[in-house]
């Protein structure tokens, strides 16, 4: 089963590579057509036809291997064959192919402007395809399950509140057995959320604070048992989850005896491999902790509502102090599991990006080492050879602007980090600003001194992922760390507050630089004035993006 997803999933990024293949070509096709001089367009219109003839045909083949892999996963893959089934009736509801054939035909008949603007339309419709093919399934579920885990969280706070609300009214002289109606009522409610985390779904939806549970049987397929001629009105709400009556401290004649129910409805180890007879005792460790503790407490709300019923009153706070410890500890557990997802999902993310940040590094320095080469090499303003060669660092450039987006989208879908963002958002300008100038052609001092601006940019970044990393191994290694009590935890930002307000810094001394840059350059006249007021007007901008970033940092918007 393994070597299949494995060879499966390859195949699917191969199909997603073949599309963002797709898409970088018609970004090159674009260019060429931009930049090509009129005389030479009839040979090169030529050219381009065959070139986007040759990418209909191959897009062609792309989408039967697609349909025929969609037909492979559908049983051992199903998730995997939706998405590819998605991908293939979005291009079909699209035209996708058609349009290809459009395309085609307009570059024959010389129709450039028509064919560039469905060549922009084409590509966008190709970046979509792409992001269904990217798309990850487990992601998806990832999510699914944290955001369950926050429901469970938010219901056991409520517990909490309404069980120490309980206490207090008992401690406080209130009618025992007003009180006691109603801890069988949160009784009924804690049996609830304990068959959720044993993987069971409950139908009837959730009772009401102070408002009986009327169909609880209906869970349950118990004939003749769902209600008792000694049941008080809340009892119904117990019936569905009181243990087998292996335990006499739980059996009390004023409540429903559910002594025939089924054991699995309060049994925490469900999810136990291997284990088939209810379990009682606490101490015996089950998969789900949660659920474990859940029981504990439903079992002390049944022993506290008997002493109210018996007029107790002390033993029975005694019972709903113990059921209050064990509802928070079974909090502090779902708030262990919501953080190790998130922990598991940080350290993806930053592997990721760390990834394709030093990719992009790379790549912007071998282009940097190119112009810097171009810029020395040319002699007059009319070199062809040199011209082409910067246009095609153009074309170089225009791609690590799309691997910048692609971080982007990573980056703003984990939505906690502001100054990261910030910082690949100016690092992405920058790139565009380099696209443009090396296809004007402009290799000089001002595209020199973007680049490298860049490249310091890249560096600094990189070496903050991998300090990030490094600090999520470690908070993963020291375990025991305590959330705070009452309230949903909020999840851990994918970079430490100290490191966004280090990068706050870099991002300000970067504004300051590039002003003090363009300072000397009016002063040397080595700028135009046209460029120098749409520069400053860039720098401003970005002062005022700066600013918003630290202050959503302060106030902690990120969170």
């Amino acid at each position: 089963m393994n070597r299949r997803n494995l060879g499966l999933g390859s195949s699917i990024i191969v199909v997603a590579t073949a599309i963002a293949f797709a898409v970088a070509t018609f970004a090159n096709i674009a260019l060429a057509q931009d930049s090509q001089p009129a005389s030479d367009q009839p040979t090169d219109e030529s050219s381009l036809s065959l070139e986007q003839q040759s990418l209909a045909a191959r897009f062609e083949r792309l989408e039967a291997v697609a349909s025929k892999l969609a037909e492979l996963a559908a049983a051992s893959e199903p998730e995997r064959a939706k998405q590819l089934r998605e991908a293939i009736r979005q291009s079909r509801e699209m035209g996708t192919r058609e349009r290809f054939s459009t395309i085609v035909e307009l570059l024959r008949n010389e129709q450039l402007s028509a064919a560039s603007r469905d060549q922009s339309e084409l590509q966008s419709q190709l970046q979509k395809l792409l992001q269904v093919l990217l798309e990850d399934a487990s992601d998806d579920g990832r999510e699914k399950l944290k955001e369950q885990l926050r429901a469970q969280i938010r219901e056991v706070n409520r517990m909490i509140r309404q069980q120490r609300s309980l206490r207090s009214q008992n401690q406080g002289g209130r009618e025992a057995e007003e009180i006691a109606d109603r801890q069988a009522e949160l009784e009924a409610q804690a049996a609830k959320l304990e068959a959720e985390l044993n993987g069971k779904d409950p139908k009837e939806s959730k009772p009401s604070e102070g408002e009986p549970k009327e169909t609880s049987p209906s869970e349950q397929a118990k004939p003749g048992e769902s209600e008792s001629s000694e049941s008080q009105p809340s009892d119904a709400q117990s019936s569905e989850s009181q243990p087998a009556e292996s335990q006499p401290s739980e059996s009390q004649p004023s409540e429903s005896q559910p002594g025939q129910s089924q054991p699995s409805e309060s049994q925490p180890g469900q999810s136990q491999p291997g284990e088939s007879q209810p379990q009682e005792n606490a101490d015996q460790p089950p998969p789900s902790d949660a659920a474990q503790r859940i029981e504990a407490a439903r079992q002390a709300m049944q022993e506290a509502e008997q002493k109210l019923r018996e007029a107790e009153r002390d033993k029975a706070a005694d019972k709903q102090r113990e059921a209050q410890r064990e509802l928070e500890q079974a909090r502090a557990e779902l708030e262990r599991i919501l953080r190790q997802l998130r922990e598991e999902e940080m350290e993806e993310l930053l592997t990721q990006l760390a990834a394709r940040f030093r990719e992009m590094l790379a790549l912007q320095r071998s282009i940097y080492d190119e112009t810097v080469s171009i810029d020395s090499e040319r002699v007059g303003a009319n070199d062809r050879s040199l011209t082409l060669k910067a246009v095609k660092l153009s074309r170089r450039e225009a791609d690590l602007t799309k691997m910048a987006d692609r971080a982007l989208v990573l980056l703003r879908e984990d939505g906690t980090s502001v100054a990261f963002t910030e910082a690949l958002t100016q690092i992405r300008e920058d790139m565009q600003t380099v696209v443009d100038k090396l296809a004007e052609p402009e290799t000089g001092f001002l595209t020199q001194a973007i680049e490298e601006e860049i490249v310091a940019a890249l560096e600094e970044s990189v070496a903050a992922l991998d300090l990030a990393l490094d600090e999520l191994a470690k908070q993963r290694s020291q375990q025991g760390q305590q959330q705070g009590e009452g309230g949903e935890p909020g999840e851990p930002p994918l970079v430490s507050k100290l490191a966004e307000l280090k990068m706050i810094r870099t991002l300000q001394a970067r504004i300051n630089s590039r002003t003090k840059m363009f300072d000397r350059m009016i002063v040397q006249g080595s700028i135009e004035r046209v460029e120098v007021r749409e520069r400053l007007q860039e720098l401003s901008d970005r002062q005022l993006r700066v600013f918003e970033a630290t202050r959503d940092l302060d106030s902690g918007r990120n969170q």
